[in-house]
Order: C-alpha cells, then sequence, then structure tokens
C-alpha cells in the first residue's frame, strides 16, 4: 500500500469525518499558520539552493541533492498536516507508517548526499598513505570522472525505478478513478525517482575498483600499516557507511515487526507484521551483499599481492636460517648484536607477510558490520530457527497476552 493510502490510517470515513468534527475555527486557524509557515520556509530554501550563488562553488548536481532532501522534507510535512487535518490531536489515530516512512526517506537522502564527499576523503586518504601512486592532478581528475559517472548512473536509475513503480501501481491498482489518484501517483514517482537517482549513485561506487583498472591505476598494499588492513581501511569504512546506509529500510521492517507486537495501534496494522518480517529476509541479503561485493575486487587484488609477498618470505627464510648459523659460531659480542638486530628486523617482516590481511576492512568495522545485522535480524532468525515448543507458544501468544486477551 502507498503511503498516501495509509493516510487515513485505516480508519472508516465515519471516524475521520468525527475527526474533522472536533476541529474549532481556531485548530483550523493555527493548522493553516503552519501550513503557511511550512511553505514559506520550503520555497526559501529551494530558492538557496538553485540560485544563490555559493562561494565553495558546488556543482549543479549538489544542489539538486539538496532540493531532494527538501522536497523530502516538505512531503514529511505534508504527511505530518494530513494527519492533523483528518484526525486532530488524536495523535494515536494518525498513520505512523507513513509518517515513519517520509522520515526514513527524509534521513536517507540526507545520509545519501554525504556519500560522495566520504568517496573524495576515502581517495584522498589512499593517495596520502601510498595506496594509489596519484598525482594531484591525476586524482582531481579521477574524482571528477568517478562523479560525472555517478551522476549519470543516478539519474538512469531514477528514471528507471520511477518507469517500473508507475507500470506495477497502474497495472494492479483498482482505484485508478478515484479522487486524487493522480496526485498519489505523482507523490509516489517523485519518491521513486529520488531513491532510485540515490541507489545509481551507491552502484557506481560499487564500482571503483573496476574505474581503477580502466584509468590503468594500480593499487599497492602497505604490509605492516597500522590500520590493520594494508593502508586499506578508508575503502572498508567507506562501504561499511553505504551498506548502513541501505540497511535503513531494513531497519524500518524489524522495527515496525517488533513494535506491532504491542497494542498501541488496535491492530490495525496487525497484518503488516508478517509481510515485513517475511521482506526482512531480502533487505538483509541486500545490505549483506552491498558491503560484500564492492569490496570483493579488492580483496582478490590484496591476496594475488600476498602472494607474491609469500614468494619473498619465502626467500627470505634462507636468509634468517643463515643468520641464526652465524650467530652461533660468532666470535665477536658487537657482530652478534648486530646479526641479532638483523635477525629480528627480518623476522618481524617474515611474520609481516605471513599474516598480511586480505580484507581492506578493519577488525572493528567487521565485528560492528556483523553485530549490526545479527541485531536486526534477532527477529527473523528467531521464526526461522528450530526452537522449543515452549519458545514457539511464547512468541505465538505474546501479542494477545500484551493486547490484554491472552
Amino acid at each position: 500500500m502507498s503511503k498516501l493510502g495509509h493516510a487515513t490510517g485505516g480508519k472508516s470515513p465515519s471516524s475521520i469525518a468525527a475527526g474533522r468534527a472536533h476541529q474549532t475555527p481556531a485548530g483550523r486557524v493555527r493548522l493553516l499558520s503552519v501550513c503557511w509557515t511550512l511553505l514559506r520556509r520550503i520555497s526559501q530554501a529551494l530558492v538557496t539552493a538553485l540560485w544563490t550563488p555559493e562561494p565553495s562553488g558546488k556543482s549543479v548536481e549538489n544542489r539538486i541533492q539538496l532540493c531532494f532532501f527538501v522536497l523530502s522534507l516538505s512531503m514529511l510535512g505534508f504527511f505530518i498536516l494530513l494527519q492533523l487535518h483528518l484526525f486532530g490531536q488524536r495523535v494515536k489515530d494518525w498513520d505512523w507508517l507513513a509518517i515513519s516512512g517520509s522520515a526514513l526517506v527524509a534521513v536517507f537522502i540526507r545520509a545519501s548526499i554525504s556519500a560522495s564527499a566520504k568517496v573524495s576523503e576515502a581517495l584522498r586518504r589512499l593517495v596520502d598513505r601510498g595506496v594509489l601512486p596519484m598525482a594531484e592532478g591525476q586524482l582531481r581528475e579521477f574524482d571528477s570522472a568517478l562523479e560525472a559517472r555517478a551522476m549519470l548512473w543516478g539519474r538512469r536509475n531514477g528514471a528507471l525505478v520511477t518507469a517500473t513503480m508507475l507500470a506495477l501501481t497502474i497495472s494492479l491498482s483498482r482505484v485508478l478513478s478515484a479522487p486524487g489518484y493522480l496526485i498519489v501517483l505523482l507523490v509516489e514517482s517523485g519518491y521513486a525517482y529520488i531513491v532510485g537517482y540515490f541507489l545509481g549513485r551507491f552502484v557506481a561506487y560499487a564500482a571503483l575498483r573496476r574505474m581503477f583498472l580502466r584509468a590503468d591505476i594500480s593499487m599497492r598494499v602497505q604490509p605492516g600499516h597500522p590500520d590493520g588492513s594494508n593502508g586499506l581501511k578508508p575503502l572498508g569504512d567507506l562501504y561499511f557507511y553505504n551498506s548502513m546506509v541501505l540497511g535503513f529500510p531494513l531497519v524500518y521492517l524489524v522495527v515496525w515487526w517488533f513494535v506491532l507486537i504491542f497494542p498501541i495501534f488496535d491492530g490495525r496494522y496487525e497484518y503488516w507484521r508478517d509481510a515485513y518480517l517475511s521482506l526482512s529476509l531480502p533487505a538483509a541479503l541486500f545490505v549483506v551483499l552491498s558491503f560484500v561485493v564492492p569490496i570483493w575486487p579488492f580483496h582478490r587484488e590484496m591476496q594475488a599481492q600476498k602472494a607474491c609477498l609469500l614468494r619473498e618470505a619465502d626467500n627470505l627464510s634462507q636468509y634468517i636460517l643463515a643468520i641464526k648459523s652465524e650467530i652461533a659460531t660468532a666470535q665477536s659480542e658487537a657482530d652478534i648484536k648486530v646479526l641479532q638486530a638483523r635477525l629480528a628486523q627480518w623476522t618481524q617482516w617474515y611474520a609481516t607477510i605471513e599474516h598480511l590481511p586480505t580484507w581492506p576492512v578493519g577488525a572493528a568495522t567487521g565485528r560492528l558490520f556483523t553485530f549490526n545485522n545479527l541485531a536486526v535480524l534477532l527477529p527473523l532468525l528467531s521464526k526461522l530457527l528450530p526452537m522449543s515448543d515452549a519458545m514457539k507458544k511464547v512468541l505465538d501468544t505474546a501479542p494477545g497476552v500484551l493486547q490484554g486477551g491472552g
């Protein structure tokens, strides 16, 4: 069901009329005042985003993204005002699925806008660490090419998602002649394009390794780097952030699955509970793939470079054995100290190569990614994994008990 399809909160026309009846003239004046203030601030933000000169020289694409964010906030305000119009101050009757969904889109857009800056920051750090042997001009050129690719993928994917949504909505809808249907379709199309646009940009960022190869940019691992990932930790941090942003829908589904256990909404959303639980599995798979797929090519490259370094370590082991023999036969204390220092240095280098990581992900980031996904998937796992009859009975009767009917 669409967000506007939820807008009446599952209430009957009589209950909606009752809600309107409680609105006083003073309440209507306050509502009109809030609407006017909201529209004025939105228009000011749009004018600032599109036409105000900016010393920092932000691109038109950045301004468009800012407009997307402002529009998402305006839609959130629209849904809140609509609930005020329909149900007044009876907050319990508001359609919190629509409101929380609109808020989620706004947060998703705001977090997605930051992704471009995080990509540029990761590239800069990789250059500073010696992982990417690029000059300053080459780095700027590559960053611009990546941004152009992200813009192209964003617009194409936005159009694709919008067309798909329109085709499905029109083919499945039974309310083509309902009043306001075109407005609903227009709003949903706007949401579809904006979300598809940012998803397309994330897809472009996921192909970073392929762009390195096309630009003939080599990558050099840094054995023994203190970040624990051969200097490539900024890549792991970047894709971890992207996967967490793309995981917002999963959090939304699981949180609502849990909230609907409690008798807050008089059971009017109960039919969504199992549906949200079923959608959690593909959403979780999408989050995992959004993290693993982009870093996989870097993992393979790190494996290949480790294989080359292992041959160096094998040759080094012969020198280590030779130094140990020299120490055993050395007569001078000074010679022994020199040989021991050299032995410690080469032994440490040998151990560094042997234990060379092959994933561009720090240990803390890996643990956090695993913990986050397990935490939100516990409800799903509780349904899929075998449980005792007693535990199943507890889970099945919990909603009834909480509602006082158990």
